[in-house]
């Protein structure tokens, strides 16, 4: 657990060391300065943008689905009344176990066949 935690702090380090000579103005001609002083304001502009992401995903996450307009998006957690898909009414073959017939297409996983004169899905 302790390892899990350590690669878990790494990698959140490393993009924030990777964006630090990013937010430093540098010039050639002069050397480069990482100092607090220097460094403050990129990083609290990156701590606001970080912490205000996160605020806006978790605002949408919990409005988002229930604006008419993205409600047809997403699944609701009610179910409407009645069967879930529609009986059809169909005449279907009275076929049992160990009939046989005569393969149509190719059955991998599941093809037509040819039963008693009747064509079917099989699986």
């Amino acid at each position: 657990m302790r390892i899990l935690f350590l690669i878990l702090v790494v990698m959140a380090a490393l993009p924030l060391r990777a964006a630090e000579p990013a937010m430093v103005d540098y010039y050639p001609a002069r050397p480069p300065d990482f100092s607090f002083e220097v460094l403050a304001r990129p990083m609290l502009n990156l701590s606001l943008a970080i912490i205000s992401a996160a605020i806006l995903i978790a605002l949408l996450a919990r409005f988002l689905p229930e604006l008419p307009l993205f409600r047809r998006l997403f699944l609701s957690a009610r179910s409407l009344a009645g069967p879930s898909i529609p009986a059809v009414a169909a005449d279907k073959p009275a076929l049992s176990v160990g009939d046989t017939g005569t393969a149509r297409s190719i059955l991998r996983p599941s093809g037509k066949a040819v039963f008693g004169g009747t064509l079917v899905e099989s699986f």
